[in-house]
Order: C-alpha cells, then sequence, then structure tokens
C-alpha cells in the first residue's frame, strides 16, 4: 500500500484543532492510516477498515524519522500540503491512470522541506535541503533493517531530451530514459506509438511488453470493466479489482472467498484473498498463522510480516 512521511510544529497546532484543511504533525500518521484503509477497502485489497488498520504499517521507520526531523528542525512540515496528501490517499480511486510524469506537485513529497545543507549528516533524502539527495555512507547498508548514515549532496540536474540518463539521474518532465538508447525521450503521446520503457507514454498510457520478444512495443491504455482486453498486454485492465476473463476477453471483477481462481477463464481473487488449489482463500491477518513460499514472499495481509509462523507488524526505527 502505497506510504508517508511528517513531523512536528509547535506553531501550528492552535489552527490544527480547529482547521480541516490543515493536519498536524502529531495527528498526521493515524489520519494517513484511516486513508490508506479507506482506499483498500474501496479497491477491495482489505476486507474492512478495521482489519486493515490492523494490518498496515503507516507509521514506519521512513514517517518516524521524519517526524523526529522536524521536531529538531532538520526538515519543514506543511501542514496544509500533509492534509492534502491524506485526502488524495483516501480518494485515489483503484484505476491505474498514469505513472504521473506531467504530474503537477505531489502534496506527499512536497509536504517536506529538508534543512540540511550540502555535506551535512542524513539518513533519508527528506532532510536534505533544496532537494538534494542523501548518500549513504556504506553502500552495503540495508535501511530496510537498520538506520543507514549518510550526507546530503546536491542531486544531479534533471537529464534533457536527447541527453544520456543513468539510474542515478531523472529525465525532465514529460520525458523518461529509454531502455535501449540510454537517452531521455519525450513519451509517446498516442496509443499504437512505439515506445522503449514501461513508463514511455503519457497518462493513462503504458508501454506493452512483449515476453517473446522480450521487448517493449507501443502504448495502450488498460481497459475498464467489462471492455475488451488483451490478456497478452502487460496488465490488461485498469481496474485493479479486475482481471481480464480469458472466455470473454472482458475485464471482469475479481473473484471472492470460495470461488474457483485460475481456472479456464483466469479468474483471480479479490486483493485479501489468495488463489489456494484453485479456490479463493482469505490472507491471514494480525496473529493468525501463516506461511513463507520459496521466494521469501509471506500469505500475510497488508503489510504484516510472517513472523515465527505468526503474521505481525514489522517494527519500525527513529533514524536519528
Amino acid at each position: 500500500m502505497p506510504h508517508m512521511k511528517k513531523a512536528l510544529l509547535v506553531v501550528l497546532l492552535a489552527a490544527a484543532c480547529s482547521d480541516s484543511s490543515s493536519l498536524s504533525i502529531k495527528d498526521f500518521p493515524n489520519a494517513l492510516l484511516k486513508a490508506e484503509c479507506k482506499n483498500a477497502v474501496a479497491c477491495q485489497l482489505a476486507p474492512d477498515e478495521a482489519t486493515c488498520e490492523a494490518s498496515v504499517q503507516a507509521n514506519n521507520t521512513f514517517l518516524q524519522t521524519k517526524a523526529a526531523a522536524v521536531t529538531s528542525k532538520q526538515v519543514k512540515y506543511d501542514s496544509g500540503l500533509g492534509q492534502k496528501c491524506v485526502d488524495e490517499i483516501a480518494n485515489q480511486g483503484c484505476a491505474f491512470t498514469g505513472f504521473g510524469l506531467s504530474k503537477p506537485v505531489d502534496p506527499c513529497q512536497a509536504m517536506f522541506a529538508g534543512q540540511v545543507a550540502t555535506n551535512g549528516a542524513c539518513f533519508a533524502s527528506a532532510e536534505c535541503a533544496s532537494s538534494g539527495m542523501c548518500v549513504q555512507t556504506s553502500p552495503t547498508c540495508d535501511p530496510s533493517m537498520t538506520c543507514c548514515p549518510g550526507t546530503c549532496q546536491v542531486a544531479p540536474a534533471k537529464v534533457a531530451i536527447g541527453q544520456n540518463c543513468t539510474s542515478t539521474s531523472s529525465c525532465v518532465a514529460g520525458a523518461y530514459c529509454a531502455q535501449t538508447t540510454g537517452q531521455c525521450t519525450a513519451v509517446a503521446a498516442v496509443s499504437g506509438n512505439t515506445c522503449d520503457g514501461i513508463d514511455g507514454c503519457a497518462d493513462p498510457m503504458v508501454c506493452n511488453f512483449d515476453f517473446t520478444m522480450n521487448k517493449f512495443t507501443t502504448c495502450y491504455t488498460p481497459a475498464a470493466r467489462l471492455a475488451t482486453c488483451n490478456t497478452n498486454n502487460f496488465f490488461p485492465c485498469a481496474d485493479e479489482r479486475d482481471y481480464c476473463d480469458t472466455t470473454t476477453t472482458k475485464c471482469t471483477q475479481n473473484v471472492s472467498v470460495g470461488q474457483m481462481c485460475q481456472g479456464s477463464n483466469g479468474a483471480q481473487c479479490l486483493g485479501y484473498d489468495e488463489c489456494l488449489t484453485g479456490s479463493c482463500a482469505a490472507r491471514p491477518g494480525a496473529g493468525k498463522t501463516c506461511t513463507v513460499d520459496m521466494f521469501g514472499f509471506s500469505d500475510c495481509l497488508g503489510s504484516l510480516a510472517c513472523t515465527n509462523g505468526t503474521c505481525t507488524l514489522p517494527a519500525a526505527m527513529t533514524c536519528m
């Protein structure tokens, strides 16, 4: 489930109590959790909001670290953008709308403003001033397991169309880094245009990938519910609650617990279920028994991890 960030400014407390257009950093984690779960239930990724709230780690290491950084004045937090962020998450819908390469300012990104100067100590890029980036001191440090210290560095400039791009730099708005040329290329604007990267098409399109030829091909718009779909497309249906029925070639709503799945019509289970021996079964929630597959993925719901055979929320750290 998408993820957020915040921290506390005393000057905002009085306004936060009476102004619904702003959200204090103190109240942000709980508001974020409720927003994520509202959307998760609407998109059939969780059975109900109470179950979701017990299964999602909204107040994660990133958010806890940002909150502490706001307290220490290493980060400024905009309470108005914090409220807009939560509102967007709660009401973002369930359909794919594109990769947002031309999207205006994202409040969930813009609500933090780093205050740490270049060469200053940091744990996350959100702490760095002027949109800088936090470069880890040790490249082998795993931030998912421990706090990884670094220093703020000037972020690479956006790369112009026609110029070389790398994994450490990004292209200017409306462009993407093409796979075969390694150059920033304008996103394709029309369905059927050629493209060379999954994000190589204007919203709400996606660049298709041909697994037989092992390459990206042309732009297409994922199909709406009950519209004709192509099972060979990278993802055929726009709505994450749907699958492409191989019999009817229509985007069809996912099936629920006890119904047949992955049969001749390719039926998929609801997001909070899993397909076991041809039938949908509920994923275990908090405190329930769980298993881990050969790839290391657990069958637990939401953010829950399978720890010693039980679904539990992983512990979050505050890195300062």
